[in-house]
């Protein structure tokens, strides 16, 4: 019977815990891009003071910029093809699933852990990027509140 190798189990659970983050970024793009078209639509309201204000305007300008941002987030980042065994466009250049287990019973231990070391490393580098967009974004929603909030404290 064959044990799995440290650092394949390793490698796994990096895998896992990045694609759980990855997750849970996604659903705050989510409810921040909501939030932002939430703030839009008062800003247009038939209740919002004056739609050309200078704080709507702002305010406005602010929350869609944020919807933007926060659904750039949600774009699917595809890989690149790189001749490896984990990711779906990867797997699709396989002429056959039987050529595709070929190739994978081919894989010797080291090389197993080399493909999830090259799959965690990509996604994280996409994980990053996702978060630094949410951060960007919850910055411009917390901006256009705050500018919508001065605008209404000022008339």
């Amino acid at each position: 019977m064959e044990h799995e190798r440290v650092d394949e189990r390793l490698g796994r659970a990096i895998n896992g815990y990045l694609h759980h983050y990855v997750l849970v970024v996604d659903a705050k793009a989510v409810a921040i891009a909501a939030a932002s078209l939430v703030v839009v639509g008062f800003v247009v309201s038939p209740g919002a003071k004056s739609l050309d204000a200078p704080w709507n305007l702002l305010g406005g300008a602010l929350a869609v910029a944020a919807a933007i941002v926060a659904g750039s987030v949600l774009y699917p980042r595809t890989p690149r093809y790189n001749g490896g065994h984990l990711f779906w466009f990867d797997i699709r250049n396989f002429e056959s699933p039987t050529e595709y287990w070929k190739s994978l019973v081919a894989l010797d231990e080291d090389a197993i852990g080399l493909e999830y070391a090259r799959q965690n490393y990509s996604v994280s580098g996409v994980l990053v990027r996702k978060t630094r967009r949410v951060q960007l974004a919850l910055w411009l929603i917390s901006s256009a509140c705050a500018v919508l909030a001065i605008g209404y404290l000022v008339n």
